[in-house]
């Protein structure tokens, strides 16, 4: 089911590297883009805080909702079609599994190089994906409750979005690193390093921000089976 590589070692991680780099775009850096996505999302989420009007305490309601609703997803497509090859989510079961988790594994979390985030981030489409889903789902909140409530959901989404960003990059940082000492970023690193045991990446932890659904849906480990300290 997974590459027969996965075993752990740095020989093996070293060649699994090697075996991918090549399908890293040739000018690809990880700043531009991940600057591009951070200001096409935050101009979509301050447009929406700019046009709500009169917020009732009703409406203010929906922001937990949005974002119980966006841990959910969150939980479901990495539980589903980014670990299980299901049509037609080929692309994020290629991304996910076979790139993503042959490239790091959980005794070598950290990236070598600046484009070796380039397995860390969703593609540069993503954004534009998420931001045609939010309204997708937005604009039915709109029209059957208020408008204020559309564009909060909206906002919710987009933002949600962003903080998976954020800490999935946070997770494969260097663990000595500033952001990697923080203690919110240590613990939920130490849920992401157990998911990327070759053993349990199937079976447990699939909420890369906060483990809400994973406790839910008993599918929380907060176990380290293996013994070395990851990088």
């Amino acid at each position: 089911m997974y590459d027969d590589d996965l075993t752990g070692t740095a020989e093996a991680i070293a060649a699994r590297r090697t075996r991918l780099a090549p399908g890293i775009p040739r000018h690809y850096h990880p700043l531009p883009y991940f600057g591009a996505a951070n200001l096409l999302a935050l101009s979509a989420i301050t447009f929406s805080l700019l046009n709500l009007h009169a917020v009732t305490f009703w409406e203010w309601l929906l922001v937990p909702i949005a974002f119980l609703v966006a841990n959910w997803v969150e939980y479901r497509v990495h539980r589903g079609p980014m670990h299980h090859l299901t049509p037609p989510w080929k692309i994020l079961f290629q991304r996910h599994t076979r790139q993503h988790h042959v490239f790091f594994d959980n005794t070598h979390m950290s990236a070598d190089r600046p484009q070796d985030y380039y397995f860390v981030f969703f593609p540069c489409w993503a954004i534009g994906l998420v931001i045609i889903t939010a309204a997708l789902f937005a604009f039915p909140l709109r029209m059957l409750l208020s408008r204020n409530a559309g564009l909060l959901f909206f906002a919710v989404a987009i933002a949600y979005y962003l903080a998976y960003e954020w800490l999935h990059l946070s997770y494969h940082l260097p663990a000595d690193s500033f952001i990697g000492r923080t203690w919110l970023v240590k613990k939920l690193r130490r849920l992401h390093t157990a998911h990327h045991d070759v053993t349990l990446m199937t079976r447990c932890n699939f909420n890369i921000t906060f483990p809400i659904c994973d406790r839910l849906f008993g599918t929380l480990d907060t176990r380290m089976k293996s013994p070395a300290k990851p990088r």
